[in-house]
């Protein structure tokens, strides 16, 4: 059993490394648009985490940081979606939280694995949230907007986009801090231009 504790702990910081290693990525195309704060938030974060897991092995209370880190993971992840299934992400992580206070045993290190756990926890959304920041454009979806980061920055925001009949796209979009231009010829991004103001 306590193996299983040990691999859940590593995917939580192979999670955690795919999602920084993607963030840095997206970092140097404009198509992304992460802000420098963004990507340092991230690296931040990941430091932590990797102090929060560092806690845990310390421990030897695997089992307690694991819980922890799923319960902080869904506190944080609920509070970011609070407006589509955020509410049911709280519940499971109260759940959870009372179920980890109640059942796990006590011990001389267990304050140090809940720590640990949380700092591991907390950090999986937040990394996930720059990772996951899609492009502006999605030129095979058909869409295009603004990332997390941008809409923090612009209080308000519009767009518009025209498509010909061979399914070319071109269209514009502003808020209070950026402006950007787009053309797709078919799936493809053949243009975009991105302004700050």
């Amino acid at each position: 059993m306590r193996h299983a504790a040990h691999a859940l702990l590593v995917v939580f910081l192979a999670a955690l490394a795919a999602g920084l290693a993607l963030t840095i990525d997206h970092a140097g195309e404009a198509i992304y648009n992460l802000p420098g704060y963004a990507v340092g938030i991230a690296i931040a974060v990941a430091a932590i985490a990797v102090a929060g897991a560092a806690l845990v092995w310390r421990s030897r209370d695997v089992w307690s940081g694991v819980g922890a880190a799923v319960v902080a993971a869904l506190t944080v992840g609920g509070l970011l979606a609070i407006l589509s299934i955020g509410l049911v992400l709280l519940a499971l992580a109260a759940a959870l939280g009372v179920l980890l206070a109640t059942r796990a045993p006590a011990g001389p290190r267990r304050g140090l694995a809940l720590a640990g756990g949380a700092l591991v926890g907390v950090a999986l959304p937040l990394v996930a949230l720059t990772a996951l920041s899609g492009p502006l454009v999605d030129c095979a979806g058909g869409s295009s907007g603004e990332n997390f980061f941008m809409g923090l920055e612009s209080s308000s925001g519009s767009s518009s986009a025209t498509v010909d009949v061979d399914g070319n796209a071109s269209g514009r979009a502003t808020g209070d801090s950026y402006e950007y231009e787009y053309e797709c010829r078919g799936d493809r991004l053949v243009r975009f231009d991105l302004r700050e103001r």
